[in-house]
């Protein structure tokens, strides 16, 4: 059982490209700290994760579960709608890389079994007590039976963030963090706070709005209405292969051909429309915006996050 658990759950550091349309001078500070602080919490979730296992081990438990390195490159914000196909080439030659085909079939990675799932079902539950605390089938906050005790944040825009209250995870997290509210504040400012907000402005944006339902009239003219996004487009594609026997190439080569059809209309529409550069324009104004707005929370998640891996590193040492 690979497991990653700092505060509830791994939220992404956003990092940005110094070369990006959005980069002025009002919002630079904002952006080096962004990218200072990606690289200091892939680092502090590492030893986070072994001081949960220290204080595990203090409790008896000598087999521990994986711990899934974070990848600070996956964790960028969200891209605007209508990404892929990316031109009308990729579309004629790849569709959506959803098909079977051998050049875009995802390469299997194989992973090595984790020695903890080994363990007994009743270690594994003492274990998972012992790190996050009991379950409590009671609480209101959740309705999932045994469901275990958290406190609860509420972010500016409404989203909750979740942080267990008993167990090694949140008491090293306490001892390491200090300001466990303020912490989670501050990344999801850097994080999530930050590509809601951008995604949701940019999509609300008059020049993308209208972008976006031209697209949506050439892509129903083209014969798929109901189509409004890239996902949608997605499952759409992904229709094709249902029921399909991969042992039939005629019926799988038959898929794929409808795949590449739709991309490539895909593409075309987008291409009429322009409405890939329409939301990319809205997207890089509204995180310029964004940055400019939340200098003073950017500038501090990075110092907060390079002060708690300081203390965090003096512990495991301890």
């Amino acid at each position: 059982m690979a497991v990653t658990v700092v505060l509830a759950l791994v939220a992404g550091c956003t990092p940005v490209a110094a070369d990006d349309p959005a980069s002025t001078p009002a919002n630079d500070e904002s952006r080096a700290s962004l990218n200072a602080a990606a690289g200091v919490y892939v680092r502090l979730v590492d030893v986070l994760n072994r001081l949960y296992d220290k204080c595990m081990a203090g409790k008896g438990f000598t087999v521990h579960p994986r711990h899934e390195p974070v990848d600070p490159a996956s964790f960028t914000a969200k891209e605007p709608p209508l990404d892929r196909p990316e031109n009308l080439d990729d579309a004629r030659k790849y569709g959506y890389r959803i098909s079977a085909a051998p050049e875009v079939a995802p390469t299997e990675k194989v992973v090595e079994p984790d020695p903890f799932d080994a363990q007994p079902e009743e270690v594994r539950r003492q274990y998972a007590e012992g790190l996050t605390g009991p379950g409590n089938p009671n609480r209101g906050e959740r309705t999932r039976p045994g469901d275990k005790e958290r406190d609860v944040f509420v972010m500016p825009d409404g989203n909750k963030q979740f942080v267990y209250k008993q167990g090694c995870q949140p008491e090293t997290d306490r001892a390491v963090l200090g300001d466990v509210k303020r912490f989670v504040e501050l990344r999801y400012a850097a994080t999530s706070g930050l590509d809601h907000a951008v995604h949701n402005a940019a999509a609300a944006d008059p020049g993308a709005s209208a972008a976006r339902a031209a697209w949506i009239s050439c892509m129903s003219g083209r014969g798929y209405p109901g189509v409004t996004d890239s996902v949608d487009a997605a499952r759409k594609a992904e229709s094709y292969y249902e029921n399909v026997d991969q042992a039939n190439a005629d019926a799988v080569r038959q898929a794929r051909d409808s795949e590449i059809e739709q991309a490539v209309a895909h593409a075309q529409c987008a291409e009429q429309t322009r409405v890939n550069e329409a939301l990319q324009a809205a997207w890089n104004r509204e995180l310029a915006t964004y940055l400019a707005t939340h200098e003073a929370d950017l500038v501090a998640w990075q110092e907060f996050s390079e002060a708690s891996l300081t203390r965090a590193q003096q512990m495991l040492a301890s």
